[in-house]
């Protein structure tokens, strides 16, 4: 991918940029430009997860910086926070917790 330009002489410039990623649960700032930054934040209930072991897990923001192959060295996006796995007995002996964006609800 590259982002367009009109130098002084009246040419058009080409500058490498690696490519825009979207995420529905959160969203995407900075510059995809190389060696500039580019930040994921997830919405509220949401936590960054990916691959190739970049130690993001549970972290609601997350960034990298454009490489100059213009591959991103990570896949990163934003999955609900599943609120039921750290609780030991939050719902007591007989209830049962029921995930919820942003939260949790305890059914007996």
């Amino acid at each position: 991918a590259a982002d367009g330009g009109v130098g002084e002489d009246g040419a058009v410039s080409v500058e490498p940029v690696c490519h825009d990623i979207d995420d529905h649960l959160g969203s995407w700032t900075g510059s995809t430009k190389v060696g500039m930054t580019y930040t994921l934040t997830c919405a509220p209930g949401f936590a960054v997860i990916g691959t190739r072991g970049n130690g993001t897990r549970g972290r609601s923001t997350a960034s990298m910086t454009c490489p100059q192959n213009l591959e991103w060295p990570k896949d990163l996006w934003c999955e609900d926070i599943d609120d039921c796995v750290e609780l030991k007995h939050g719902c007591g002996a007989t209830g049962i917790c029921e995930d919820k964006v942003g939260g949790y609800d305890c059914n007996c």
